[in-house]
């Protein structure tokens, strides 16, 4: 009698063994950087400009408005000075190379030389085109849900694509923001 109450104490005394997580796949996708590189298809300094653009285009919630052929258009006004610090590139690099290379992907930028005001020394005044930009970036990263539902009375399951904003990296999904704010929700 003695062994089982020892067999008894020694399972009130063992420690209590819990079961391992099931641990879900860890799957890596494309950071912003590479996002902007793939998209815009242009070198790395190239991106890292368009990327600190993108940045400060999510953040600036007053840009200023003007008129470009014939369209209210929001822009930023930034110096080479300020680019420069954005980049981390020297100022004559950017305005020699990686400037006129971002400023030929006018599908989603436009980057010209202006003054803010008269008494002002002419800026880079710089806009983002959301809508193809974001849809180039979508395209990219495939940032979508999969749902399986059943469908009523044996009909089978179908399956529906959404877009799943969570699954952008975080300028993109700011960026989704402005997208949707002009265009409504992205339709896979």
């Amino acid at each position: 009698m003695s062994g089982t109450k020892d067999i008894i104490q020694m399972i009130a005394n063992a420690k209590t063994v819990k079961p391992k997580a099931i641990k879900k796949g860890f799957q890596a996708r494309p950071g912003s950087l590479a996002a902007c590189r793939e998209v815009l298809g242009c070198s790395e300094p190239c991106a890292v400009l368009a990327f600190a653009i993108l940045e400060l285009w999510v953040e600036q919630p007053n840009k200023i408005i003007r008129l470009h052929e014939g369209e209210k258009r929001p822009f930023l006004y930034l110096s080479g000075n300020n680019l420069a610090t954005l980049t981390g590139r020297d100022k004559k690099t950017l305005q020699n190379r990686v400037i006129p290379e971002l400023k030929a992907k006018k599908a989603f930028v436009l980057i010209e030389q202006a003054k803010l005001t008269p008494e002002h020394e002419k800026e880079y005044r710089i806009s983002v085109h959301v809508t193809p930009l974001c849809e180039a970036i979508i395209q990219e990263l495939q940032p979508f849900r999969e749902t399986t539902q059943q469908l009523p009375e044996g009909g089978g399951t179908a399956t529906k694509r959404s877009m799943d904003r969570n699954r952008l990296p975080y300028v993109f999904r700011r960026l989704y923001d402005e997208y949707k704010d002009q265009n409504g929700p992205f339709q896979p």
